[in-house]
């Protein structure tokens, strides 16, 4: 069972195991698992050159918050059009970590004006910036 605790401006959030705040250069979770780097093998690479699709982000996605936020590799646990804020999945911290993680997994840069919840409220809303971003 969760635990609620008040955060520092007296908010009351569920208690997290740990919290990571992403800094330059980091290229792990905090249990260094490598959950930040890419999660594409080499024939997969090899075989489909320059073809990450809207589906392979969205996957990729989606195994980084279920492992980093919900703790869980059932994909059944957290549907692509739930909403990740609302639903308290990702506070505002785990929102800088789940961008920082999309700048390095695909060489990315978020600008500040397109850190609003159109582009990150879902699943499917990041993996369709995600690909906008790519083919622009």
């Amino acid at each position: 069972m969760a635990t609620i605790a008040a955060n520092n401006i007296g908010v009351m959030e569920p208690e997290r195991s740990a919290v990571v705040i992403p800094r330059a250069g980091m290229a792990q979770s905090a249990a260094g698992t490598g959950a930040c780097a890419p999660a594409h093998s080499e024939t997969q690479a090899a075989s489909k050159p320059g073809a990450d699709t809207t589906m392979d982000h969205k996957r990729q996605i989606k195994q980084f918050v279920l492992k980093n936020y919900l703790f869980t590799d059932d994909d059944s646990a957290l549907a692509d059009g739930d909403s990740l804020i609302r639903s308290g999945t990702i506070d505002s911290t785990g929102m800088l970590e789940l961008i920082f993680h999309i700048e390095e997994t695909w060489k990315l840069k978020v600008a500040d004006e397109e850190m609003v919840p159109a582009n990150f409220e879902t699943i499917d809303a990041i993996a369709a910036f995600v690909a906008r971003k790519l083919a622009a």
